[in-house]
């Protein structure tokens, strides 16, 4: 029916190695990923240094493995719940998944703020 909006029509498929790309391209381009291995990710990675180039790789292969693990689990809810919820529903999941996060930001923020969080 026209102007329902659960009916949105499919995007086309795109090539997967096109996608992987375009996702790696997003994740080297974001500032906290850099961040985190300038901060967080170099003191990991200076504890494995400890146990040599060995300690290292194993850290490094570890946290990529677990990183692909996660985002593979995430991407087959993510597939599966489109399927099972409507169009509508969805949206307003999204919306809520982001007010969500938007509230741990400022409380967040807040804690710093009163300094019970400290860096």
């Amino acid at each position: 029916m026209p102007g329902d909006k659960d009916n949105l029509p499919a995007l086309p498929p795109r090539p997967a190695l096109r996608t992987i790309t375009a996702g790696g391209l997003i994740s080297l381009a974001n500032p906290y990923w850099l961040l985190w291995w300038a901060t967080i990710g170099a003191a990991f990675v200076a504890q494995a240094a400890r146990l040599g180039a060995g300690g290292v790789a194993f850290f490094f292969s570890g946290h990529i493995l677990s990183d692909l693990g996660w985002y593979s689990l995430v991407t087959a809810g993510v597939a599966a719940g489109r399927r099972v919820i409507s169009q509508r529903a969805y949206r307003y999941l999204i919306v809520a998944c982001g007010l969500f996060l938007l509230v741990l930001g400022v409380l967040f923020i807040a804690a710093g703020y009163r300094g019970q969080i400290s860096l």
